[in-house]
């Protein structure tokens, strides 16, 4: 995050090298940059987060605020990550938030407590 709007208290350091970066992303087209990225992470057997991969489709752009280790978890890695609302690819935004219906989330979080209440669903 260029503006340091958040940092992690204790963060993990990140060791980058520029050149390396330059190497494999050469352009700015987002598409063909995440191939790269995506070739380069399975050639040493790995696999881009599936939440990473899911952010990564829903905007050109987002803010990473560092990594951190949550003790009070497991000791795994927690990223924070901003992305703007109208920075959403319209057809994203249509379907993730302006499809979105106040009354039925309402009553399908009514449903569930009353069912779990009485034993239909399990807490």
């Amino acid at each position: 995050d260029p503006d340091h709007l958040v940092r992690p208290t204790d963060p993990l350091p990140i060791v980058v090298d520029e050149a390396e970066i330059r190497e494999l992303f050469p352009t700015d087209d987002r598409l063909e940059n995440y191939r790269a990225l995506n070739k380069a992470v399975r050639e040493i057997g790995l696999n881009i987060p599936p939440l990473v991969n899911a952010y990564m489709a829903l905007s050109p752009e987002m803010r990473v605020f560092g990594t951190a280790i949550n003790e009070d978890f497991g000791h795994v890695e927690e990223t924070g990550i901003l992305i703007a609302i109208d920075e959403i690819i319209p057809d994203k935004r249509v379907r993730h938030i302006e499809t979105f219906d106040p009354d039925k989330a309402q009553s399908d979080l009514l449903w569930t407590n009353i069912s779990r209440r009485v034993r239909l669903v399990k807490s």
